[in-house]
C-alpha cells in the first residue's frame, strides 16, 4: 500500500508591502513647473507639466463659459415655453 507523506510546498507566503499616498495635486510650483516630490507626485515631470496647462485651459474656459452665459442673460428677454 502506498504511503501518504506531506509534500514541502515551495510557494512562498506573499507579503504586500503597500505603500500609498493620498496626491494632493500635480505637484507643479506657481510658475507651473513640475517639482521633482511634491503633493504625493514623483517623476514624470514633463507629463505634470503638461496636464497643468490642460487644468489651465479648462478653468479659463469654464470662467470664459460663465462670463458669456452672464452676459447673454442680461441682453437677451428671458424665453418661456
Amino acid at each position: 500500500m502506498a504511503s501518504i507523506r506531506e509534500v514541502p510546498s515551495k510557494v512562498r507566503r506573499f507579503e504586500r508591502i503597500g505603500a500609498h499616498t493620498h496626491i494632493k495635486g500635480l505637484g507643479l510650483d506657481e510658475n507651473s513647473n513640475a517639482v521633482k516630490i511634491k503633493d504625493g507626485m514623483v517623476g514624470q515631470e514633463k507629463a505634470r507639466e503638461a496636464a497643468g496647462l490642460i487644468v489651465k485651459m479648462i478653468q479659463e474656459a469654464c470662467m470664459l463659459l460663465i462670463t458669456f452665459t452672464r452676459s447673454i442673460s442680461v441682453l437677451l428677454p428671458r424665453v418661456s415655453y
